[in-house]
């Protein structure tokens, strides 16, 4: 796993059951036509998510920024809520 998205759940994630839920609906919502754009900002990251895919960026370093599909994303959501990351 990629070290920014790895950080990025360990810190935005840590206790938001309801972000990784938040996330995934802006997915889910994104890939069915109903949103064209969501995301997210939390304490350390911002993520902005379009059919194209998800940018995550450090709020506090412009160099710490990685682009993603989205089913990569929605996999490391998925695993990080049920325990595996």
């Amino acid at each position: 796993m990629h070290p920014i998205l790895a950080d990025f759940l360990r810190t935005e994630l840590r206790d938001g059951a309801r972000l990784g839920e938040r996330l995934l609906a802006d997915i889910d919502d994104i890939r069915t036509g109903r949103r064209e754009t969501g995301g997210m900002t939390g304490n350390l990251y911002t993520v902005s998510l379009t059919a194209g895919g998800a940018l995550i960026e450090n709020l506090f370093d412009e160099t710490q920024r990685l682009e993603l599909d989205l089913g990569t994303l929605s996999d490391a959501v998925r695993a990080r809520r049920s325990g595996s990351s």
